[in-house]
């Protein structure tokens, strides 16, 4: 029996860059990834595959280069990128779709 859904991660990947662009509201959401000095090529490569996979607009999607990593604002999904490829939450709330997110982000960052 086929399926209605040729590729299901096709599937996942609109559900999931509907997603993000829904939990803030009325705010626009930003994915911000910070990038201590000497990551700045593994932040782009990021970058263009959650374009190319997840169909996310690259206006949203922010890469700024830090000293040290903090969190800025409250409607935006941050994370830092590490000198060593850590990619690190900010900040350390449980919410579903960072975690969601994140585990997105290390499958990109595993399949290079």
């Amino acid at each position: 029996m086929k399926s209605l859904f040729p590729n299901p991660f096709l599937v996942k990947s609109l559900i999931f860059s509907i997603l993000i662009f829904k939990v803030s509201g009325a705010h626009a959401m930003e994915i911000i990834i910070q990038t201590e000095i000497g990551a700045p090529k593994m932040a782009s490569s990021i970058k263009e595959r959650l374009i190319q996979k997840y169909y996310l607009p690259s206006n949203r999607i922010k890469i700024y280069r830090v000293k040290n990593c903090e969190s800025k604002e409250r409607f935006r999904l941050e994370w830092c990128l590490k000198k060593t490829g850590d990619l690190l939450e900010l900040p350390n709330k449980n919410n579903s779709l960072i975690k969601t997110s994140l585990l997105v982000f290390r499958r990109i960052k595993n399949d290079q």
